[in-house]
């Protein structure tokens, strides 16, 4: 158990499993259409800034410094805004880990700056779904679109007001590990066959 999951715990709780996401692929369900979305804007808005210098430096033979800075400042953002999936992706591993305890689900960051958990007792059933990878994503609660796509998201901070939302761990490897030390009020549904006790 690593330290910030120890400053996380409260005093009476126990670890029952912990893991972290496996690598995960940019171009996978649900992603692939709000990524071409992104990209298209980013490439219009690219196409467009980079007319709009070179029309007034032909035609115009001026342009403003200030209009330059602009220009390039906004044509940075598109490339970081393009990019962001794949360092999301990529770093995905590298900054988050989940665990199971007696009491919670806990979502935390490695450098143990922001965690979000949800109560067992809230929860009363979780989804498994297998990824192209071979790992699986672990929807606690309800499985939403919104909570398809934010898989390869960062942790947010806990909110009293959040409690009951559904939580999500991304990319599991140990899928069986984790289902087996469920509490059995927990209905899970599409369990892999390998543990049929838990198939849904």
């Amino acid at each position: 158990m690593n330290d910030t999951l120890k400053n996380i715990l409260r005093k009476d709780e126990t670890v029952l499993w912990a893991g972290a996401p496996e690598p995960v692929e940019v171009l996978e369900k649900p992603h692939v259409p709000l990524l071409i979305v992104r990209w298209a804007v980013c490439a219009v808005l690219g196409v467009l800034l980079i007319a709009y210098l070179t029309y007034f430096s032909v035609y115009v033979f001026q342009v403003e410094n200030q209009a330059r800075i602009v220009v390039g400042v906004v044509l940075a953002a598109c490339i970081f805004v393009a990019l962001r999936p794949f360092m999301d992706a990529r770093g995905l591993p590298k900054r988050v880990c989940f665990a199971v305890t007696d009491q919670r689900f806990i979502l935390y960051r490695r450098n143990g700056d922001a965690f979000d958990y949800r109560e067992l007792t809230d929860m009363t059933e979780a989804t498994v779904e297998a990824l192209p990878t071979g790992a699986y994503n672990f929807f606690i609660g309800p499985v939403t679109n919104s909570l398809r796509r934010s898989t390869h998201l960062n942790v947010t901070e806990y909110r009293e007001d959040a409690k009951l939302d559904p939580l999500v761990f991304a990319s599991v490897a140990d899928i069986q590990g984790l289902l087996r030390v469920l509490p059995s009020y927990i209905t899970v549904h599409g369990a892999p066959a390998a543990d049929p006790e838990r198939a849904a």
